[in-house]
């Protein structure tokens, strides 16, 4: 009898340490709230390098025309996500940001807003950050052949 207490305390206290680890792991309960981040390719022309952030530590790697990469997750903060810079065609594109507005606050600051039509509707949200969730940013070519960058809400 006193060894099946012993078995049985041993069992729960491995499963309390199992679940509190969960719970500090980067993918547990306890872990930080991610944006979730994809990148689609609509510019017609290989990208052979792609990284988001501002240090460049969401690289991308090579991205063919038309190719939609898998997620990749950052912080909610703007930094991980509101820059991005692309290698195509021996071209380097640095700095491609968020499409954004200045906003002045009641003390006389300027505020980065970032203007995002997340839903397709043609009707641009006002965000200083994007919320938890999936996005698809869907990098193109102006007319004047520079990339932009359009961010859709996933589902």
């Amino acid at each position: 009898m006193n060894n099946k207490w012993i078995i049985l305390m041993i069992l729960i206290m491995a499963l309390v340490a199992t679940f509190a680890c969960g719970l500090a792991s980067p993918s547990g309960l306890g872990s930080e709230i991610l944006v979730h981040i994809r990148i689609k390719n609509e510019t017609g022309q290989y990208i052979d390098k792609y990284w988001l952030g501002s240090d460049s530590q969401h690289g991308f790697g090579d991205i063919e025309v038309g190719e939609l990469t898998d997620y990749k997750s950052t912080g909610t903060h703007p930094s991980g996500y509101r820059v991005s810079s692309i290698v195509s065609n021996g071209e380097s594109y640095a700095s491609i940001l968020l499409p954004f507005i200045y906003e002045e606050l009641e003390s006389g600051e300027l505020n980065i807003v970032y203007q995002l039509d997340l839903d397709n509707s043609g009707e641009p949200t006002l965000l200083e950050e994007l919320e938890p969730g999936k996005y698809t940013f869907t990098l193109r070519l102006d007319s004047m052949g520079e990339p932009v960058l359009s961010v859709f809400r996933d589902e």
